[in-house]
């Protein structure tokens, strides 16, 4: 049975994509896609509990506090993540394993030694902070932040062992101890850790339940990373061009850092401006938009090893088929979303809590705006894999100013709404702007109808 379900699946995906090619990386995406709609739906559940048990004040503690995370990630993975993902797979292709060893060795203690620095800068200042404070909530906050530094080296080495199996064609099976195992572990922590303490209302145990279920994801992709690397890439590495691999990994971790501050000023401005009650309600208005960019974010993953292997082997014509393919596709996804939110949004954002529907006019700016970025492709993701991180960084750096200026006008009018649009307006012009580098360094357009 699993078998006659398999071959319709593939005869399916076959008719879609027209050729083998295709086929496999339709293939690829379909499951990402499939893991990603699990994550996604893992990730509500947990959403849903903490801001049920919590309530809306700690829950915008942990959310603020998961901001800042996000932000302060971009050292200790410094672009290498990207890199990996790029060098490993022309370098495992061409069996220069030696290579490999090398770069995963260097990215790897430059994140022990980025981390460590980083924890005791974080530690300090937030102590030299939050000690001239009045404000109660200020030292669970802080309290909060100090318990979140340990998730730092060990999630970066996550992403790095990630992008290294998407590299070495691991697309799906790589992306289960991120994606799924982590948050079924944060889900069973979270009733083991309410039933236990007969309640669950402090954002200091939702972060140390973070952390338990991170180091439980970071035990697997090790086992699974020993397991597809060959006997080769344990010998003796190279050392390869370290001040080279700095010069590829800044201009991505550059672009990185300001795409997270595009992604996080709205979270960050509104608990300047607002209270930690707004950013908590903005917080799941956000979350409900990030599905539209999990769309991107699924394609891109599932098509970077193969835009790298396109590029290299100088197949433009097969780097247009499968950009206008996977345009197609997402443009499909992310229009069934953006219907479901405008017909069902109020009763999703209800399931939080009654108060959780005034994030309702946020939900639709975010969602219509990220229905725009699908409809120019995957240009991050087909920029970095071409040697082209620059374009994204630059770009990156014109939406980040731009964002904050906006939320600076338009959140002490706005509110939420405001946060919402500050954002959509600055990842538009971001997405407009590298499809403009796409079509001038490669010479491809990558925003296509959806017919053919």
């Amino acid at each position: 049975m699993l078998n006659s379900v398999n071959e319709r699946l593939t005869g399916a995906l076959r008719r879609f994509a027209g050729d083998d090619m295709l086929l496999r990386v339709a293939q690829g995406a379909s499951g990402t896609m499939l893991l990603w709609g699990a994550s996604i739906l893992l990730t509500f559940v947990i959403r849903w509990l903490l801001a049920r048990l919590m309530g809306a004040a700690n829950y915008g503690v942990y959310s603020y506090a998961e901001a800042w995370f996000d932000l302060l990630m971009v050292l200790p993975v410094l672009g290498f993540d990207s890199l990996i993902l790029r060098s490993f797979a022309a370098d495992s292709h061409a069996g220069r394993w030696d290579a490999i060893h090398g770069l995963w060795r260097f990215a790897n203690r430059l994140n022990l030694y980025l981390s460590g620095a980083l924890i005791a800068v974080v530690l300090l200042l937030s102590a030299a902070a939050f000690g001239r404070s009045t404000s109660d909530s200020d030292p669970i906050l802080m309290l909060t932040l100090w318990l979140m530094t340990p998730l730092l080296p060990l999630r970066a080495y996550i992403q790095f062992a990630y992008h290294a199996l998407l590299a070495l064609d691991r697309v799906v099976s790589g992306q289960v101890p991120l994606l799924v195992i982590r948050p079924v572990v944060f889900i069973a922590l979270i009733f083991g850790a309410s039933a236990w303490l007969q309640g669950f209302a402090s954002p200091l145990v939702a972060m140390l339940v973070n952390l338990a279920a991170t180091c439980v994801s970071l035990l697997l992709v090790v086992y699974m990373l020993r397991r597809v690397l060959p006997a080769e890439a344990t010998r003796i590495p190279s050392e390869g061009d370290r001040h080279g691999w700095l010069r590829a990994s800044l201009p991505i971790a550059g672009a990185a850092a300001l795409t997270l501050v595009n992604s996080r000023t709205d979270t960050i401005m509104l608990g300047l401006f607002a209270d930690t009650r707004a950013v908590g309600i903005y917080s799941i208005a956000a979350q409900f938009g990030i599905v539209m960019l999990t769309i991107d974010m699924a394609a891109s993953t599932a098509l970077s090893p193969v835009f790298s292997r396109l590029y290299h082997a100088d197949d433009r014509e097969g780097l247009l088929r499968v950009t206008q393919f996977a345009t197609r596709a997402m443009v499909a996804a992310g229009l069934v979303v953006l219907l479901c939110y405008v017909v069902f949004g109020q009763t999703l954002l209800g399931l939080f809590g009654a108060e959780f529907r005034e994030a309702y006019g946020a939900l639709l700016i975010l969602s219509v705006g990220r229905f725009v970025m699908l409809a120019q492709g995957s240009v991050v993701a087909l920029l970095q894999m071409t040697a082209f991180e620059g374009d994204v960084m630059q770009a990156s750096a014109i939406s980040a100013v731009l964002n904050l200026v906006l939320s600076w006008i338009l959140i002490s009018r706005y509110g939420i709404e405001g946060a919402a649009l500050a954002t959509t307006l600055s990842l538009i012009v971001r997405r407009w702007l590298l499809s403009r580098s796409v079509r001038n360094r490669l010479h491809i357009n990558p925003s296509v109808s959806f017919f053919r």
